[in-house]
């Protein structure tokens, strides 16, 4: 009995030797930030001064840690668009200890010139001391592009890779390589003037094969861990596994089958983004442990390394998602950012001049909204934007109430739904992100209905929005008349010879979302016309509804 008694005794005694002779090391990420810091209950979006304060516990936790990003910081995002002479993305990423970042497509969104500034000119509320640096290994420049880094074909706003050091308790020091990569669909998700120059390889193990003997690589070798930090799309997948079902990481990107043959051994993890799935487990054969954060701050990543601790080896890497919940009480900095958001939104106004703060209506139920899932649908949201594309032109000089005023615009042009109860500026921001010109055409009933009929068959980029109309189709679907219904309740059907107004934003109208441009004939185009912006043609509308 005593034997037995020691032999427990002497295991114990070494499992808890064990235990006391590792360290951890955390590697903190988010992903497809997308400007999400105001927050938003209806889409899940917790705020910024949630996502600092989230990460300043999961410091307490991991007192050895770094903070990265993995592309998609902003874009698509009213309140940055609004704010962008004061943007606190530089406050918050030196709030939560982001110095490093992969590059998605979005970063592209204000050109090449900008992403190397890094936020550092034209911006009041940088703070001092902060820096940024983007990584992506296969982003290549050709010899035209004045982005080139002198001798070789890589930009100048960013390197392949970096490398980062954490302190230890001891005073050591422990090396992290993160290489970064970027997925190659990016010219397909970006303006192609901001692309100048640029192209982006998908073959990523022949990237990563030819970044391992460029001049310099010794410096990831002799990391003490590497980590591929990439904006290239995961989800988690079903699989059927004898009796049992379980999710599994998948690749779900433009770029998967590359992606899927990679099995370097001298990588420790992957952190991915773009696709906006919350994503953790292992991936490939070898397998890679994988991890991605949703979107909007919704989720941290957690990439914890347990290291030997006398040699800092690494004996086990394990990944995990941490959500993001709303805070009711702040920590004194994330406080004073979140009064930073709410003094931004107060003084901050739209190009009409409505502070982006301002409440406008009431929403009597939930508009739900999803620009895929609704893709071939016409939907409420659609109706409410182009009713109020109608309304903004019939406030024109020399329209009457007879004038048959038809809003049209493109699915894609609309980013999320409205929530039950009071309806915000900012909401209707986030709606119609992309605050385009309007335009008016003076168009033929043939024309108008060519024009329906060809958005009912836009099956690639999804159906054509319309307010006041009725179509008739015939068996194959093709719009056979238009009933028009005014606004006082009164219904007429469009002769082919009738006089109808268009009134659509310029990205529909210039041939956007493979829309021809002959639909909208520029010699129609009413001109003299003092027609707000999409955005606040929304607005105005919603100011004149006690509800929605």
């Amino acid at each position: 009995m005593k034997r037995l008694s020691l032999l427990i005794y002497i295991i114990a005694a070494t499992l808890g030797l064990s235990a006391q002779n590792t360290i951890e090391v955390a590697v903190l990420s988010i992903n497809d930030f997308h400007g999400g810091f105001v927050r938003d209950d209806f889409k899940g979006i917790p705020g910024a001064a949630s996502v600092v304060q989230t990460i300043d516990s999961l410091k307490q936790i991991y007192p050895c840690n770094i903070v990265v990003s993995a592309g998609d910081n902003f874009g698509g995002s009213y309140f940055y668009q609004a704010t962008r002479s004061r943007t606190l993305f530089p406050q918050f990423f030196q709030d939560c200890g982001i110095t490093l970042s992969g590059i998605g497509n979005h970063e592209f969104d204000e050109g090449q010139a900008q992403m190397m500034d890094c936020w550092k000119t034209g911006v009041s509320l940088r703070p001092a001391g902060w820096d940024m640096e983007y990584i992506s290994a296969n982003i290549r420049c050709d010899a035209t592009s004045d982005m080139r880094t002198d001798g070789t074909s890589r930009p100048r706003f960013c390197k392949p890779y970096a490398v980062r050091e954490i302190s230890l308790p001891d005073g050591r020091k422990f090396s992290i390589a993160f290489i970064g990569l970027t997925t190659s669909s990016t010219p397909l998700q970006a303006s192609a003037s901001k692309l100048k120059g640029l192209s982006f390889c998908g073959d990523v193990c022949a990237v990563l094969d030819s970044l391992a003997h460029t001049p310099g690589y010794d410096a990831v070798r002799q990391a003490n861990a590497r980590l591929i930090l990439t904006h290239q799309g995961t989800r988690m997948k079903q699989v059927q596994r004898g009796m049992m079902t379980q999710l599994i990481p998948t690749w779900d990107d433009a770029d998967s089958l590359n992606l899927t043959r990679l099995n370097d051994a001298q990588f420790a993890g992957i952190i991915s983004s773009h696709s906006h799935q919350p994503v953790c487990g292992t991936i490939n054969e070898l397998p890679y442990p994988i991890l991605q954060g949703c979107n909007c701050g919704k989720y941290i990543g957690v990439m914890k390394f347990t290291l030997d601790g006398t040699t800092l080896e690494v004996v086990n890497v394990e990944p995990s998602l941490v959500p993001v919940t709303p805070k009711t009480q702040f920590t004194p900095k994330a406080a004073r950012l979140q009064a930073q958001i709410d003094e931004l939104l107060a003084d901050t106004h739209t190009r009409a001049g409505t502070p982006i703060g301002d409440y406008l209506t009431t929403c009597r139920a939930d508009i739900p909204f999803d620009r895929v899932l609704m893709h071939h649908d016409q939907t409420r949201m659609g109706q409410l934007v182009t009713n109020a594309y109608a309304a903004a032109a019939r406030q024109q000089q020399g329209f009457t109430a007879d004038d048959l005023i038809v809003g049209v615009t493109h699915i894609g042009s609309m980013r999320c739904g409205l929530s039950a109860g009071p309806v915000r500026v900012l909401d209707i921001g986030e709606v119609l992100p992309f605050d385009n010109a309007m335009r008016v055409y003076k168009v033929t009933g043939r024309q108008l209905r060519e024009l329906i009929d060809y958005g009912l068959h836009n099956e690639r980029y999804g159906y054509l929005q319309f307010s006041n109309l009725t179509p008739t189709m015939d068996k194959k679907r093709h719009v056979k008349s238009l009933t028009y219904t005014h606004t006082d309740g009164r219904q007429v059907k469009i002769s082919d010879k009738a006089t109808c107004y268009i009134v659509a934003d310029e990205f529909l109208a210039g041939g956007g979302d493979g829309y021809d441009p002959a639909l909208f004939p520029a010699a129609q185009e009413m001109q003299g016309l003092n027609m707000p912006h999409i955005t606040d043609a929304f607005i105005n509308y919603l100011k004149t509804q006690p509800e929605i």
